[in-house]
């Protein structure tokens, strides 16, 4: 997963993606590789897939997160207008197309 961040960092998505996938290959429940690769899949246009990796860390946390953790706002992910995910403790949800909550 190391080196899909590395990537990433690069903007170098096409290299990224395949590193993140053979990491949720060894560990489907790493949520943060779900995460990143759900976002480089929004820099290269595939939103669909993006959405099944968010929804991939939203069934992970409802499985997994104590109901006190469940019933906060912190978790909350989803896509702005523009289609990059933003967490949406950090920006209101008016400008969400598409909400992923736990």
């Amino acid at each position: 997963m190391q080196l899909g961040n590395i990537y990433a960092d690069q903007h170098e998505y096409e290299k990224s993606i395949p590193e993140y996938v053979r990491a949720l290959e060894l560990d489907p429940n790493l949520s943060d590789a779900h995460y990143r690769l759900g976002t480089d899949y929004v820099h290269v246009g595939q939103k669909d897939r993006a959405q099944k990796e968010f929804e991939s860390i939203r069934n992970f946390a409802r499985n997994t997160w104590p109901k006190s953790t469940r019933n906060g706002g912190s978790s909350t992910i989803c896509l702005c207008r523009e289609g990059r995910p933003i967490r949406t403790a950090l920006m209101g949800r008016r400008n969400c197309s598409r909400i992923f909550t736990n």
